[in-house]
C-alpha cells in the first residue's frame, strides 16, 4: 500500500536498527492515545509494564503531552530504570495487585487514562482505578481471545474502555496510518521523542538465543535482527529446536511489514 511507505529525512536520529523497531511502538501510542483517548497535559497516566518498547514509547509521548506518569514494572532494576531514565516518581510492582492501594494512596480520586498489557486478576483490579471520564486502554490479547467476561460495573462512572487491534488498522484506516508515521518521524526530527533503549542486536544466527531471552520477562527495551545487513546464515538447529518444543517454552510469531523508504 503506497499509502504506508515515507521517507525518512537525512537528519533522522536513529540508526536503522532503532528505526525498523519503531513503526508499530509508534503507531499504536498515537493511535491509542491522541485519536482515541485525546489525551490531555492536565491528565494522569498508568502504565503497565512500562520497561517494554511500547511502554516506554508511551511513557515518552505522555511526556511530550505534558501528562503526569505513573508506572508499573515487574522487577526492581526495571522500576529503578523507569525512575532513573525517566524520572518517574511513582513506579510499582506489576507482578500482584500492591499497585492498586500504592495508586489510591497518592491519587485517592482515580486515574484519567490506563495503558494496560497485564492479564487476569491484575486487569481486573487495574479497571478499579479509573477516575470519572477514565479511558482504560488495553494492549494486551489474552483476556479477549480467553473470551474472559469483565463487570460492566467498573466502567459506570462515563468510563470508557478501548480495545486497540494494531493489525487490522491498517485495513480500515490507511490516511490516518500515513498521518501518524509523519508525525511520529517529525516528533524524532524534533528531539520530543527517542529511541527505546535498549535496542539489541541479534544476528540471524541467534534467532533462539534472541527468542529465549525475550520469553524470560527479564526483557527491557526492543530487540531486531539484523538480516539484510549480515554476512550470517539464517539457521536454526533442528535438534535444538524439537528440544524446544518438548519443553514449556511456547513462543507466538508475529511479522509485521511496514515499507519505509531511506
Amino acid at each position: 500500500n503506497s499509502q504506508l511507505i515515507i521517507h525518512i529525512p537525512s537528519n533522522f536520529p536513529l540508526t536503522d536498527e532503532q528505526l525498523c523497531g519503531l513503526p508499530c511502538l509508534i503507531l499504536t501510542v498515537i493511535y491509542s492515545l491522541k485519536y482515541r483517548v485525546h489525551l490531555q497535559s492536565n491528565q494522569t497516566v498508568l502504565i503497565h509494564a512500562a520497561t517494554g518498547a511500547a511502554g516506554q514509547m508511551c511513557i515518552q509521548y505522555c511526556q511530550y503531552i505534558g501528562a503526569r506518569v505513573i508506572a508499573t514494572a515487574g522487577t526492581e532494576e526495571k522500576r529503578r530504570f523507569l525512575r532513573e531514565h525517566y524520572g518517574i516518581e511513582h513506579v510499582f510492582n506489576s507482578r500482584d495487585t500492591s499497585f492498586v492501594n500504592n495508586i489510591r494512596e497518592i491519587l485517592p480520586q482515580g486515574v484519567d487514562v490506563i495503558v494496560n498489557s497485564l492479564s487476569g486478576n491484575l486487569l481486573k483490579e487495574s479497571i478499579k482505578l479509573l477516575a470519572y471520564h477514565g479511558h482504560f486502554v488495553e494492549w494486551g490479547k489474552r483476556d479477549i481471545y480467553d473470551k474472559n467476561s469483565l463487570l460492566m460495573f467498573q466502567l459506570r462512572s462515563d468510563c470508557s474502555f478501548h480495545v486497540i487491534d494494531f493489525i487490522s488498522l491498517a485495513d480500515h484506516v490507511s490516511p490516518l496510518m500515513r498521518l501518524m508515521l509523519e508525525e511520529a518521524i517529525d516528533l524524532f526530527v524534533q528531539r520530543k521523542l527517542r529511541a527505546v533503549e535498549p535496542t539489541v542486536t541479534y544476528e540471524p544466527s541467534q534467532v533462539i538465543e534472541a527468542l529465549l531471552r525475550c520469553n524470560s520477562g527479564q526483557v527491557m527495551g526492543k530487540t531486531v535482527f539484523r538480516i539484510s545487513s549480515s554476512d550470517q546464515p539464517l539457521t536454526i538447529n533442528k535438534k535444538q529446536s524439537n528440544s524446544l518444543l518438548k519443553g514449556n517454552h511456547i513462543f507466538f510469531f508475529s511479522f509485521k511489514v511496514l515499507s519505509i523508504s531511506l
